[in-house]
């Protein structure tokens, strides 16, 4: 073979670790017209359509080099060919290339059942998010080899993070049957039994986590949990004690950071409490780090268990008396639904006068985070795509809207019908979710609703859910205005706009769209409106996840032209900073940035800029860091190839921002923050997993930076 063909093959092989599988297919079709009749190569070939999704094709290939194989050769080359396919998987599997490397696994399995494929292709299904299916896959890898203690801890994990935890516990213990000194898995053991009241096993179990991982705060902190719930109160101080010792940096960094809020007026009775709490274990006294405890509990509504440790707690009291008032006049909830809008309107045969489709229904392609290892964390486990609904805009002579800000929305038809496709609900889940189904819409629930207020005119809905927060009003909010436009609504005829007005943005983006203040309404004022006709764009796909166009509308409306084409180069590297936010800030953001100063970062405090300002700051951006917020919304108007990293609370991911990368083609990425004070110390100071303040080693964002070498 020559030097070309071998430099070929090589180029090739490093296309396949890339994904650029067009290129592959390219350099081994030049070297498979060279030699025709070798099977490597052919392997090779078979494989790189695989990669591109073209299964058809790739089996074609092999079923063409068997034929040209004799007999007794053939089973060393399946062999080499099975050897192939189970090493291309993991590779594709630590590239975070989860459908690929599925492909590649069932290959391998096509070929030969084994456990070591088994278990990979349950981690690559497991990565998409169809759970059940990779469970199937973990089992028969036990039926093949029942000693895979790492396959245990993973399949553990897995049910631990979904709430699983008998699951959980029967997963750990099979594999720590194999694995005795696997300290992590000893210790998830334990913290799923705390879960489920097993006090006595769980301490046990964390004492053996201890003998194995004695430096491990953490494992302190839980062991301290557990003796604490059984009013073993001095054990557990004293489990307790050990966390300033092993992480000074962590209580030194939050009892300043509390110091501080108190400082400025803006530390909450929690914090405080807990506050007090660390202060009391750092100096190791246990009646008073009881009563504050007990304190910290009462703090967070734990009453019982407060006085039960500490039995001068006094219940809160309440100084207020509520009034007397007279109840509101009633109507009954919907008396039933439709799935979509435009059913109903075909029901009335008013299709063709009511209705105008606009963006047909569309996929959202998705890409994994860029993580230095395999795993993704579960909340960005949605396959490759996710299909998203078609927009419109429909007319409701005589509707009816229901707003509840963060709770419910709900557009009804003058028959009473619910209007499932305009109706979104809390919690937000993803498009096509059995639990978002109109059919578990509250409303249809509920016992009555306030008496509407009529409004004799047009009033076009622009309110959703979460108005009030910054990414719904730019990405579901406003893009409703769009429809309108695109639907060539009239907008001065147009007599109310159902929208809010009060945020400094919201009148910003109001006014630069040319939508009179005077004419908008409310919607606490109008909690349930009735009008004479209801005007009703829908939202751009579904709430929380946006099509492309309505990334681009924001481009065009916010940005000028010379940034809409990507013309000026990205250069600026911002650190966002959440520090006069009041939920989700870094409590030890002073260290973060000094340790960024070496790379470049500015710190960028967004509510001084207005939201043009804003667009152009992002589009200006190389790399954006900060912790999960509204700022990161702006990631609309960066540029492709733009690195983004995300700073999440532990118990907190969520993962709208990485929508809107895959749109606009950025490298995404995110890290967790820490909890050095246990998770079950954690979750009593954030029982709202959305509010957690966060802490983190900031040597870990500079070994993440360098990973991404932005």
């Amino acid at each position: 073979m020559t030097q070309e063909l071998e430099s070929l093959l090589s180029e090739a092989e490093q296309a396949i670790a890339q994904g650029d599988f067009t290129t592959a297919i390219a350099h081994y079709q030049h070297v498979t017209a060279q030699f025709p009749a070798e099977p490597e190569i052919l392997w090779r070939l078979g494989l790189a359509h695989l990669l591109q999704n073209q299964e058809a094709t790739a089996q074609e290939i092999w079923f063409e080099a068997i034929a040209q194989i004799p007999a007794g050769d053939l089973p060393v080359h399946l062999e080499r060919l099975h050897t192939l396919l189970l090493a291309t998987g993991v590779q594709q599997l630590q590239q975070r290339r989860f459908a690929q490397a599925e492909a590649a696994f069932r290959q391998c399995l096509e070929l030969e059942v084994s456990s070591i494929a088994l278990a990979n292709l349950g981690s690559a299904i497991a990565q998409q998010g169809r759970y059940e299916e990779a469970v199937e896959c973990w089992q028969q890898a036990l039926d093949v080899d029942p000693q895979q203690p790492e396959l245990c801890w993973r399949w553990g994990q897995m049910h631990q993070s979904l709430g699983e935890w008998a699951s959980a516990i029967a997963c750990y213990q099979k594999g720590l049957a194999d694995a005795p000194t696997h300290a992590e898995m000893w210790h998830h053991l334990g913290q799923c039994q705390v879960q489920l009241g097993q006090l006595d096993e769980a301490i046990a179990t964390l004492e053996i986590a201890l003998n194995l991982a004695p430096e491990e705060s953490t494992v302190w902190s839980d062991l301290g949990w557990a003796q604490a719930a059984q009013l073993h109160w001095a054990k557990a101080v004293q489990s307790w004690a050990k966390i300033p010792h092993l992480q000074p940096q962590f209580v030194q960094d939050y009892l300043a950071w509390v110091e501080q809020l108190r400082q400025d007026h803006r530390a909450k009775p929690f914090l405080i409490a807990n506050q007090t709490f660390l202060e009391h274990l750092k100096m190791g006294e246990e009646s008073h780090t009881r009563e504050a405890f007990a304190a910290l509990l009462q703090a967070r509504g734990a009453e019982h268990w407060a006085r039960a440790l500490h039995p001068t707690i006094l219940p809160a009291s309440s100084t207020s008396k509520s009034a007397e008032t007279t109840p509101e006049k009633s109507v009954s909830p919907p008396s039933g639904y439709v799935e979509t809008t435009q059913d109903w309107l075909e029901q009335q045969g008013l299709t063709a006068t009511h209705f105008r489709s606009l963006y047909p229904a569309t996929i959202l392609p998705l890409h994994p985070p860029l993580t230095p290892g395999t795993d993704v964390h579960p909340s960005f486990r949605f396959g490759n795509e996710v299909p998203l609904p078609a927009s419109f805009v429909a007319t409701i002579p005589g509707g009816r809207y229901v707003i509840e800000e963060s709770r419910q929305v709900a557009a009804i038809a003058p028959d009473n019908t619910l209007l499932g496709d305009v109706s979104p609900f809390s919690p937000i889940l993803s498009p096509g979710h059995p639990g978002a189904h109109v059919s578990r819409h509250p409303l249809l629930r509920q016992a009555a609703l306030p008496a509407a207020k009529s409004i004799d005119g047009t009033v076009a809905i622009l309110s959703g859910l979460s108005n009030s927060v910054y990414f719904h009003w730019m990405l579901d909010v406003l893009p409703r205005l769009e429809l309108l436009r695109q639907a060539e609504i009239d907008l001065a005829a147009v007599d109310y706009f159902l929208v809010d007005r009060d945020r400094p943005f919201q009148r910003q983006t109001l006014e630069h769209l040319g939508i009179p203040l005077e004419k908008t309404l409310a919607p606490a004022d109008f909690p349930h409106l009735e009008a004479r006709s209801l005007l009703l764009p829908s939202f751009p796909a579904s709430i929380s996840w946006m099509p492309e166009w309505s990334l681009d509308f924001l481009r065009r409306t916010f940005l000028p032209p010379s940034l809409q084409d990507n013309a000026v180069p990205p250069h600026r590297r911002l650190y966002i900073t959440r520090s006069k936010a009041g939920v989700r800030r870094l409590i030890n953001e002073a260290q973060l940035i000094a340790a960024l100063q070496p790379w470049g970062f500015e710190v960028v405090d967004l509510e001084r800029f207005s939201v043009v300002e804003q667009a152009q700051l992002f589009a200006e951006a190389a790399i954006v860091l900060t912790v999960h917020g509204s700022g990161l919304t702006n990631l609309a108007f960066c540029q492709p190839g733009t690195t983004v990293i995300e700073l999440f609370a532990p118990y907190y991911v969520y993962p709208c921002y990485w929508l809107v990368a895959n749109w606009r083609k950025l490298r995404y990425s995110y890290l967790l923050g820490q909890t050095p004070e246990g998770e079950f110390l954690h979750q009593l100071l954030y029982p709202d997993s959305r509010q957690e303040d966060l802490w983190l080693d900031p040597a870990a964002v500079v070994e993440h930076l360098e990973f991404l070498n932005p």
